[in-house]
Parts: C-alpha cells; structure tokens; sequence
C-alpha cells in the first residue's frame, strides 16, 4: 500500500481570510450584494494564493441554495493542494468530461458561466485545467455564487498551441468568462493571480478590489510550527530566518522529504514509516556481519545513508576503526550494500537520497544512552550545518537538503 504523503495544512491567514469572509463572503450569501464583488488577490510565486484560495472555496458554509466553483489554469502535481474539511462534498470534474458533468448543474444554468468557453479554454490548458464545485442543499440557479479563479497569470503568458484557436486566451476568458459573471447578481469573483490583473473593461475596473499577499510574520510562523508541533525557538528562529515568512519555502523544507517529519516521537502522524516491529528489525540486523552490525550501531542514527555524512558522525565520535578494520570510504560502502540487501532502508528512497528506516532509526534511537544520542545528533547537525553554509559549488536543492538534515537533527536534541 503506497504511504500517505504528509502534507503542510498551511496558516490560515487569519487576517485575510477574516477579512473575505465579513467583507463579502457573508454579505453574499447573506442575500446581500457587495460594493466590490471581483477580489484580485495576488502575490509572488510561493505565497499560498492558491491555497488560501482552495481553503476558502472548500470550507466555506455554504447558506442553503448556494454554490461554490474552482477554476484552475495550472494545476499540476508540483502544486498539491491543501487538506481540506468540507462541509458539502467538494465534486471534481474530469476535463474531457466537462461539458457532460456541467451541463445541467445550476450555475451554468441561467448562463451563469459561460459553459462553451469553459470547454474551449479546458481545451487549450489541457491537464493544468481543473474544475471542482460544491453545492448546498437545494443549489438555486439564482443563488448566490462563488467563483474563484486560480492561475490567472497563466491565461496572459499562454499561446494557443492549435492553429485557428483564439488570438489571446486572457482577453477571451475576460470577455466570455470573467465579465459575463461578474454582471450577474449573486456572484462573487475570486482571482488569483502572480500580479495585479489589468482589466481591458471599464466595469472589472470598477468591480475589482486588490489584495496584495505578503509574506508570513515572525509570529505567524511560530504559529504554524506549533500548529504541527514543532515548538522551540531555536527551531523557530532558523525557519524564519531561512524562508523570511515564505510560505512555499517553509514547505520546501519540511515537507517536500516524505520522511522528515513522519516520525514516532513527533506525534504528527501515525507510525507510518516502519511497517516491521522492532524485534523483526533486529532479526534483520542480526544477519549482517558483526562489523556492519557495530557501524549500523553507530550510525544507524542518522536518516541520510551517505558516505560522507557517516564519515562526518563517525569522525566527530572519534572513531578510527571498528573491531580492527579501518574506516574506509570502501567499508562504508559495503557497508551501505548490505544495509539494503538487509531492507533496512526506506521503501521510498530514490536514486538521489537513500535513508534509512524509521523503524530501524527508533529502535537504535532506543538503546542508545541519552548523553551519547544527543553528542551524536549535534555532531550530525554541525556537519550539515557546515556543508550547507559551504563555498563548496553545490545546487541550492543540496543546499536545501543539507538545512532540512540540520532541521532534523536539532529537533531531535530539543526533545
């Protein structure tokens, strides 16, 4: 069974959100008609547009009769969307099945949407389309509507890639899709884009208010660290300082590992990593030959199964040799073969980032003293604090990885 990806449920920017909600949201579905009723929110890439964006479409209480749209022009596996609590099921519809699963849905009825030019547009984006919807009990054709739009900043960069398709596929969604809706009562527009959105009509300039996302304050990342039970100021103090509150950087560096933080003693999730109990990881540690067994002893600690990184643990315990043989480059190696032919390494490991197991590493983590766990992760922790901070000629993603096994090994110390 394939393991559950972990996934940062982000800060719910409280502020903003707050703010959508009694500024318009309510209003709206209130029966009310807002002064501005096209909300341009916008920021860099790695803010949590789309995210905030989703959380707001997908948990919003939806007042009898209402409707709730998603329109997405980039969705793609490299931007997963959030875990979300609807209280009305969240409908996602199939691309190529769009015009047959909108058809006859009540927003579309009464041209609400512009179905023909969402078809074409689907066309055009292809898999980066997506198309969600939700519905309150007894959806009215005239009810109140919310529609948000992400990626709009797609729409103005994109070339139509068939011959005879449309010129422009901003000014032809803006004048098909985006104005239509918002001249309808009881519609509500949410767009999501990189930058502000400059409106070919007078009327979505009349209709739309900007909101700017910045990034995360010191406070607001402490929050979301305590939020996924990662308190500590040390801790704190370097997620900040590294992501200056960026949003996307800060899952970048925790979450992006399907390990780092899938472990027992964190109480984030589960035991998920380890499907063997300790006795069956010791029977499979007692296969191996005694001087891999008393190497693994040592460094079975560690979650990145590299040769430098044990070199480093190892030198820093001032380690020499081990029952006679001398450490090598060669013994480690060997070493590493056997580790895996005895599966002591995580099933998800790729080519780039071998660890190993969560099941191995808390039964080591277990009969280690305390003092020599601790002296043990603080020299792993200066190692890789060493390296990422090097002038050695290193891609900024082995820079990454480098602060995430520091990140890793300092809340190991704290707790």
């Amino acid at each position: 069974m394939a393991q559950e990806q972990y996934t940062l449920h982000p800060h719910p920017r409280t502020a903003v959100r707050e703010r959508f909600k009694y500024s318009y949201i309510d209003e709206l579905l209130a029966g009310g008609s807002p002064a501005k009723r096209v909300i341009n929110a916008c920021s860099i890439t790695g803010m949590g547009k789309t995210w905030l964006g989703y959380l707001i479409f997908a948990e919003t209480l939806l007042t009898a009769g209402s409707m709730a749209v998603w329109l997405s022009f980039e969705q793609t596996d490299e931007k997963p969307l959030p875990r979300v609590y609807p209280s009305t099921p969240i409908i996602r519809v199939a691309t190529n099945e769009l015009r047959a699963q909108l058809q006859d849905q009540p927003f579309i009825r009464r041209e609400r949407l512009n179905l023909d030019a969402l078809v074409t547009l689907a066309g055009i984006f292809g898999d980066r389309f997506a198309c969600h919807y939700r519905l309150a009990p007894e959806a009215n054709p005239e009810g109140p509507l919310l529609l948000f739009f992400d990626g709009l900043n797609e729409l103005i960069k994109k070339e139509p890639e068939q011959p005879g398709s449309i010129a422009s596929p901003w000014e032809y969604a803006e004048a098909q899709v985006l104005e239509p809706a918002a001249h309808q009562p009881n519609t509500l527009l949410f767009c999501l884009s990189h930058a502000p959105l400059m409106w070919n009509t007078y009327y979505l300039r009349e209709m739309s208010e900007l909101v700017d996302l910045e990034a995360m304050s010191r406070p607001e990342v402490q929050e979301l660290l305590r939020m996924h039970q990662l308190p500590g100021k040390t801790i704190e103090d370097f997620i900040y300082d590294v992501s200056q509150g960026h949003p996307w950087t800060i899952r970048y560096l925790l979450f992006d590992d399907p390990g780092l933080l899938k472990e027992q003693k964190l109480n984030l999730l589960d035991d998920q990593l380890g499907t063997a109990p300790s006795n069956d990881v010791n029977w499979l540690i007692r296969k191996l030959p005694l001087v891999y067994r008393d190497l693994l002893d040592l460094v079975g600690v560690l979650r990145v199964a590299e040769v430098a990184p044990i070199e480093a643990l190892l030198r820093g315990l001032a380690i020499t040799e081990i029952r006679g043989q001398p450490i090598t480059p060669r013994l480690i190696r060997g070493a590493l073969a056997a580790f895996g032919s005895a599966e002591l390494f995580e099933p998800f490991s790729d080519g780039q980032r071998t660890c190993f197991s969560g099941s191995l590493r808390r039964s080591i983590e277990e009969s280690v003293p305390y003092e020599r766990l601790t002296r043990q992760f603080l020299i792993i922790a200066d190692y890789y604090y060493r390296y990422a901070l090097s002038d050695d000629r290193i891609t900024i993603h082995e820079r990454c990885v480098a602060l995430r096994e520091w990140l890793y090994a300092q809340i190991k110390v704290v707790r």
